[in-house]
């Protein structure tokens, strides 16, 4: 019955991590969001999931309860991804951004079901196995289980099967648990099996279909032309009125016939009309390339993530299109282009902050030839901006200061700063008399350019403001609050209501469970860390960062086995309260020196393997000797402490704490958090 069990959590782990993802990834489709909406979700998964565990401990565990509970795991993934892409439609007005509260709840109630769930049989399987080390072991197969399961998703499932394919094959395995669980006698349950396998079938050979239809379902009134899911993300390409508009997890990226985004180009051209090399970053690049083409260029390179973005656009024989990470491309280029025009979303989020750091501009401005230009963009107002707005304008111009010597910025629905070591100027329909223009003409910026425009603007970026750094995004933070305003939503009021529940609930934690409440936020503010951090030094490479999440499983499921069967002790416990706080200060240090100094990419990528690893390790050590010092009624209760304190980490610093303090700073703040949780472990346990 053990084996049984064991093969079931593990079962439980592998499909939870896909789940996990492919939710994520759902949700992202319907809210548009960055990493507050990546931590709400989280959150939400942890802290129900957590909820489980605690209800399961109230009742008395059993095989039935399992067996049913199991089953309910292999549907309720299907059932979920069907309701988030129906939730857009339902419960949401079209083409509305959707708010903070709406997000919240809406996230919470559709996690709710499985959440529980899989809480809940982690509870009641650990209790089975009986022994004091029984909640140690389960811990060790469920973390195996996700190991596996992100390895499965990260190199395999995501490149060949669509979220439909993939949870068939959830459902098989959870129900092969089942079958196991089930048996009474050796002989297999041969017409359950028989099911199982025309239920699995139906799923894998019906899921492209049943994933057209759903997608469908969310663009009203589009033809559907094209629906792919690639390593980065999902893109939809519709056709409306014969126009073809681009979709990336469910926000709009472009256009075919925006005309008028294609032709601001021409700010960046106008400045300098004989250059004869362009580097354009990210756009619909068949319009822009069009506009480029009234140039004599020798040069026009086009530099994509997503190499499927670069498949679906038809480009002149005279574009090279290069599909790789442009700050990793970028900082390889030195002294090769006149002109870098960067057509990219605001900051909204950690991974797109790092195109708009002091960092990157200098990187920006070594592929520059002497006196070249670059041209980058931000959200503003053509005559009244909001406090949020001029603070994120105030930072890109104050960071751009930084790197160059004339910084220029042509106000409109976006404001476009021009920057160069050489002199700019607001005379471009001078320059471009000879170039013919649909919308950037002398008629269109003799009102856009007006005196009183450019003086407003020039009051709003030049006030004082704080350079974005790598490790340091102030400018993310702005566009945080900036997007928080849309909703009127209150931080404050958020932060108390959120500081009062956690406040109820330490209150009741003896000094064991705190020390695992705050491993559980180590743990999840140090992967974040060390993905966002990844990203930023080594670029977008997402083969390591799916091994970054890889390996912390790997670390959390060998620490766990490792000491799965020993005695925990009050001692041992503080041990690797100290160990994890030297951690804590070493990866600080590193990521200061990695801001300083230059190191090779492989022995960053080395480093942060390393620190996932280790993190992982130290947590899955510590869970298990605390569940083996700690008394049967208040082992039980680990598990739930555990996740509640990584449902908090991953919330709050994801959300908040990154954007306002900066990488380093958090790690710092984490530090002192299990100093505390030292502290009272020493006093009281």
């Amino acid at each position: 019955m053990q084996r049984k069990l064991l093969f079931a959590l593990a079962a439980l782990g592998f499909s939870s991590i896909i789940t996990q993802v492919l939710l994520l990834r759902e949700f992202l489709n319907v809210f548009s969001g960055n990493e507050l909406v990546i931590g709400i979700i989280l959150a939400n998964w942890m802290l129900l999931t957590g909820i489980g565990s605690y209800v399961a401990n109230l009742f008395e565990p059993g095989r039935r309860q399992l067996i049913i509970l199991q089953s309910m795991v292999a549907v309720l993934p299907f059932l979920e991804i069907l309701s988030v892409r129906f939730l857009r439609v339902i419960a949401f007005e079209p083409g509305v951004m959707v708010g903070l509260q709406g997000i919240m709840v809406s996230s919470f109630a559709i996690l709710l079901p499985y959440c529980l769930v899989n809480g809940y049989i982690f509870s009641i399987a650990s209790r089975i196995l009986k022994g004091k080390e029984a909640i140690g072991r389960a811990y060790s197969f469920d973390s195996l289980g996700m190991l596996v399961g992100g390895c499965a998703f990260s190199f395999v499932l995501i490149f060949f099967l669509n979220a439909f394919q993939i949870v068939a094959i959830l459902f098989a395995m959870n129900m092969t648990a089942v079958v196991m669980l089930s048996s009474v006698r050796k002989e297999p349950r041969v017409p359950i099996i028989i099911v199982i396998a025309l239920v699995f079938l139906a799923g894998f050979f019906g899921g492209k279909w049943l994933d057209l239809k759903s997608t469908e379902f969310l663009f009203p009134q589009q033809e559907l032309v094209k629906v792919e899911d690639s390593r980065y993300g999902r893109i939809v390409v519709t056709n409306t009125a014969g126009q073809a508009n681009v979709f990336e997890d469910g926000m709009l990226l472009y256009s075919e016939n925006d005309t008028m985004a294609a032709e601001t180009v021409h700010y960046a051209m106008a400045q300098n009309p004989k250059a004869k090399s362009v580097l354009v970053v990210s756009g619909w690049m068949p319009a822009i390339s069009q506009e480029l083409m009234k140039y004599n260029l020798s040069i026009i390179d086009y530099v994509e993530l997503d190499p499927l973005l670069v498949r679906l656009q038809q480009f002149s024989p005279k574009v090279r299109a290069i599909a790789a990470d442009a700050r990793q491309y970028i900082r390889q280029q030195h002294g090769r282009y006149d002109t870098i025009i960067l057509n990219l979303p605001d900051p909204q989020s950690a991974q797109l902050n790092r195109l708009y750091t002091i960092e990157f501009f200098r990187e920006a401005k070594r592929a520059l030839t002497a006196n070249g230009i670059m041209m980058t963009s931000s959200s503003a107002s053509e005559d009244y901006m909001s406090p949020e707005e001029r603070r994120l304008n105030a930072a890109l111009y104050t960071t751009l200061k930084k790197a160059f010597s004339h910084i220029l910025v042509i106000p409109g629905d976006r404001n476009y700063f021009l920057a160069s070591d050489a002199e700019l100027t607001y005379d471009i329909a001078a320059r471009l008399k000879d170039i013919e223009t649909k919308y950037v003409n002398k008629y269109y910026l003799a009102g856009q350019l007006t005196q009183d425009r450019i003086d407003y603007v020039d009051r709003a970026v030049t006030a004082p403001a704080q350079v974005n750094q790598d490790f340091k995004p102030i400018a993310y933070s702005y566009y945080f609050q900036y997007w928080l305003r849309h909703f009127g939503f209150n931080v404050f009021f958020a932060v108390m209501a959120i500081g009062v529940l956690l406040l109820l609930y330490l209150t009741r934690l003896k000094a064991i469970e705190f020390t695992i409440f705050t491993t559980g936020f180590f743990a999840s503010a140090v992967e974040i860390i060390a993905i966002i951090s990844f990203q930023i030094v080594y670029g977008n490479a997402y083969y390591q960062i799916g091994i970054i999440v890889t390996l912390f499983m790997a670390g959390a499921a060998t620490g766990s086995y490792l000491l799965s069967r020993t005695r925990g002790t009050k001692i041992g416990l503080q041990h690797i309260e100290r160990m994890i706080v030297a951690y804590l200060a070493a990866f600080a240090l590193i990521l200061f020196g990695l801001s300083t100094f230059t190191v090779s990419s492989q022995l960053v990528a080395a480093m942060f393997l390393l620190l996932a690893f280790t993190a992982g390790l130290l947590a899955g050590a510590q869970f298990s000797l605390a569940t083996g010092m700690a008394k049967a009624s208040i082992a039980k209760h680990l598990y739930t402490a555990d996740l509640v304190g990584a449902s908090l980490g991953a919330l709050l610093v994801s959300a908040t704490l990154i954007p306002w303090l900066g990488l380093i700073n958090v790690l710092w703040l984490v530090a002192i958090l299990k100093l505390v949780s030292m502290a009272i472990l020493r006093s009281h346990a």
